[in-house]
């Protein structure tokens, strides 16, 4: 899923809808082992409207 962002170094957003009409073959892609799900393979573009990347994140404390 990471080659489908424009970079990676900064943050970025793939919007479910979008990917659906450039890559329609994704639609029923499942991708393995990402985001910690316990499922082992999920299609993420179906069920999230957009998902985000955060690539340079900063640790923070409350």
């Amino acid at each position: 899923m990471l080659n489908l962002l424009p970079e990676k170094k900064g943050y970025s957003i793939i919007f479910s809808s979008l990917i659906s009409n450039e890559f329609p073959e994704l639609k029923s892609k499942k991708f393995v082992g990402m985001f910690g799900m316990r499922i082992t393979e999920f299609n993420y573009f179906k069920h999230f409207d957009a998902l985000v990347f955060i690539g340079n994140g900063e640790k923070v404390s409350y």
